[in-house]
């Protein structure tokens, strides 16, 4: 079975963080940028931050295992684990109305997925009795997830309403992405890698960057537009973004470095069609970025942080990543003209 690839989890844990830190001030005394953690974390990875500025991700704890954790635009961060969870719990995503989706391991049905409402109550479930893998929820409700048949892949989507579809029927395929109207970005697997989009109507495009050999997850917005990270034959990372009429642009953030594993790596995109993400360079180290929808990147770097990932972006150009074991909030500003 072929590895997907995950762009999030490749930089190492590093030290502990409590508590929150502000660092910088706008005029208004407003800190430009503030970390945060959980008790007991020892690596943070902030998924998502929706309209509403709350932030949904996941964290490790001392002895390695995965905890969800919501923060709230107070600054309040509240760990959770799914009911039933056995040894830890994953979250891959979150929508505006403040509804979370991820996975966790039960031991006596195998791996489960649920969805955290807003008021704290846990929905949880399998696609026909079959180990269950959440990516991503939008902002109906619906969630789009995978589960195996003897070694493939199959993509389905499951309504609020608790219906279920299968995406590709027959397809190995895993997807990654739904935007607020419905619209799917995920890969397919199989001989190699392939990018695809399934439209409302159920019709499914699928396309390739030139020279990639492999994908990273894919992402969309409420345009259409997809953005991801491939893999050339150098195992060098590099991003792409697809306009909805199939112009694809591939890109390298400023600094990437050439060598392996070493690159680019797109982490979100916003509905403006910003992208954000994560920069190696020939150095390996790691700083984030954003790309605006007009092509002009700025490296993001975190003052006194060991290294900077972005890994999302709020409509109104707020940034949330990882910084050494900790996360942080960044305000537009920080990369925004004044």
């Amino acid at each position: 079975m072929q590895k997907i690839h995950r762009a999030r989890l490749r930089n190492a844990v590093l030290g502990a963080l409590f508590g929150a830190v502000a660092l910088g001030m706008t005029a208004d005394a407003t800190p430009l940028w503030t970390t945060f953690g959980a008790p007991d974390s020892i690596g943070m990875f902030p998924l998502t931050i929706t309209a509403h500025n709350l932030i949904a991700g996941y964290y490790y704890d001392s002895n390695g295992i995965k905890h969800g954790f919501l923060r709230t635009p107070d600054g309040t961060v509240t760990a959770f684990d799914a009911p039933g969870a056995a040894n830890g719990t994953v979250v891959t995503g979150a929508n505006t109305a403040g509804d979370i989706t991820g996975s966790f391991l039960d031991y006596s049905v195998g791996n489960t997925s649920f969805v955290r409402k807003a008021d704290g109550s846990f929905e949880t479930f399998q696609y026909q009795s079959l180990p269950t893998y959440a990516t991503a929820i939008n902002a109906r409700g619906a969630v789009i997830g995978y589960t195996f048949v003897g070694v493939t892949y199959r993509a389905i989507l499951r309504r609020a309403n608790g219906k279920y579809i299968a995406l590709l029927p027959g397809v190995n395929a895993v997807p990654t992405a739904v935007n607020k109207d419905g619209v799917i970005a995920g890969l397919t697997i199989g001989s190699g890698q392939h990018v695809f989009v399934r439209a409302v109507t159920g019709d499914v495009t699928t396309f390739d960057v030139t020279g990639a050999t492999a994908y990273a997850f894919v992402f969309i917005n409420a345009g259409g537009e997809v953005a991801g990270t491939y893999v050339d034959a150098s195992n060098n990372y590099h991003g792409f973004v697809r306009e909805p009429d199939g112009t694809l642009t591939t890109f390298d953030a400023t600094g990437a470095g050439t060598g392996q594993s070493q690159g680019t790596f797109a982490e979100s995109i916003d509905d403006h069609g910003n992208i954000v993400g994560c920069v190696t360079d020939s150095a390996s180290a790691t700083h984030g970025f954003v790309r605006e929808v007009s092509g002009a990147m700025h490296t993001i770097d975190m003052p006194g942080a060991p290294f900077t990932c972005v890994l999302a972006i709020s409509a109104a150009g707020r940034l949330v990543g990882r910084q050494g074991a900790g996360g942080f909030v960044a305000l537009p500003r920080v990369w925004q003209p004044r």
